[in-house]
């Protein structure tokens, strides 16, 4: 049996690099459509926006989520800031 030995993270930022134009979530009841590339900038950006209201490494953080699509998008900026999200 094979193991793999990278992280969800670290397979995600791969993927990222590889293809960055690639689907990596589709809601079809919602027609959204999400590529590698595009869910890489929204968490970026959202990470970008909760260090510059002073999260850092460690901090607890309560994102309330009205929508299912934002999971992936909270998984991504869990990685970013280094924080836990709730």
């Amino acid at each position: 049996m094979h193991l793999i030995e990278n992280s969800l993270g670290e397979f995600y930022e791969k993927q990222v690099a590889l293809d960055p134009d690639h689907e990596f979530v589709v809601y079809p009841d919602r027609n959204l459509r999400f590529t590698y590339g595009q869910s890489y900038e929204r968490a970026n950006n959202l990470a970008k926006g909760l260090l510059a209201i002073g999260i850092t490494k460690g901090d607890h953080v309560w994102i309330w989520r009205m929508f299912r699509t934002d999971l992936p998008l909270c998984l991504l900026l869990q990685r970013s800031v280094q924080c836990l999200l709730l």
